[in-house]
């Protein structure tokens, strides 16, 4: 989602972090490959834990799942007004876009396609290209 709107919003910073993954972790191949389907080139991402300055420097805060929610609203709670499910800007909206990592090819570029279209939508509600 970061690789997405880098660039659409300018002016702004864009970090892409997680709140349960070890920093320096790859892309792995198959969703590496799928993004190239898309015109986004994962290779040099690397995997961020979210720390505090991540939280507390944020203007939003995007998420992907209710999981996330808790997680952020048990750690940082002063943060839940910054918080927006990506998954509610997509076709269908919801407050969960399941993570590719363990999907099958098809699945992974399905979810690829849905997060695309969830930040074009939230690009342009924040008034981006």
């Amino acid at each position: 989602a970061a690789r997405l709107a880098e660039g659409r919003l300018s002016g702004r910073t864009v970090t892409s972090t997680g709140l349960e993954t070890v920093d320096g972790r790859r892309v792995p191949d198959h969703l590496v490959q799928a993004a190239d389907e898309l015109g986004v080139d994962m290779r040099s991402h690397r995997s961020t834990r979210a720390q505090r300055a991540h939280i507390d420097t944020a203007d939003l805060i995007l998420i992907m799942d209710p999981l996330n929610y808790d997680i952020l609203r048990r750690r940082h709670p002063e943060a839940l007004d910054k918080v927006l499910f990506l998954g509610l800007f997509g076709d269908s909206p919801s407050l969960t876009i399941p993570d590719p990592v363990l999907m099958d090819e098809q699945d992974t570029l399905a979810t690829i396609r849905t997060i695309r279209d969830a930040v074009d939508r939230l690009v342009r509600w924040l008034g981006g290209e």
